[in-house]
């Protein structure tokens, strides 16, 4: 058992969110703004000295290249909690199946502990899994939609307003939403307390 949860615990920091912007040593980090430039940037050829404006920085420190790559990374970063889910699924049915053979032999026993090893495991990735696509969505619509407000040149009021109208629609989709689970929840557990 603590080798299944020494694998999950692994598996669980490799799929983070946070392991995206694993950089190399050469490499700008796009979670960390773009450092100041000089507005003009001369570059010399063999005809003589041309002078090229440097890249225009958005409001939040990077630059247009720099948010397209952060969109890019995200997505890749989704790539983990799926494969959590594909590892975890065959492990669930075959733990579901009755080719169990301790449950053939016994059957007034509910699960073997084999079984039992098999299903945990594959809800345990399948639900780190879960929750990591989840978490990993969210960054991906997030950083998509800064790109996208970047492109059309809203401007920071716009973009402040703009979040604050979706928080509010986020809210008051969510509420009732959590309202059902809670009471769904409470209603079965008191019903199953009923039962005993």
């Amino acid at each position: 058992m603590r080798y299944i949860f020494g694998f999950v615990l692994l598996l669980a920091l490799v799929a983070s969110p946070l392991g995206v912007s694993a950089q190399t040593a050469g490499e700008v980090s796009a979670s960390e703004p773009a450092p100041e430039e000089p507005a003009l940037q001369l570059k010399l050829d063999a005809a003589g000295v041309e002078v090229t404006p440097s890249p225009s920085l958005t409001e939040d420190g990077y630059t247009l290249e720099e948010k397209e790559l952060r969109v890019k990374r995200a997505k890749m970063g989704l790539l983990g909690p799926a494969a959590l889910i594909v590892a975890g699924v065959p492990l669930l049915m075959r733990g579901r199946t009755t080719t169990c053979p301790y449950e053939a032999y016994y059957p007034y026993e509910r699960f073997s502990e084999r079984c039992e090893r098999l299903r945990i495991s594959g809800i345990a990735l399948m639900a780190i899994g879960g929750v990591g696509m989840i978490v990993g969505s969210s960054v991906v619509g997030v950083r998509k939609r800064e790109l996208r407000w970047t492109v059309n040149g809203y401007t920071l009021q716009e973009k402040q307003k703009r979040r604050s109208k979706r928080r509010k629609i986020a809210l008051g989709v969510t509420m009732p939403i959590l309202g059902a689970v809670v009471g769904l929840a409470i209603g079965g557990a008191v019903a199953m307390s009923n039962s005993f």
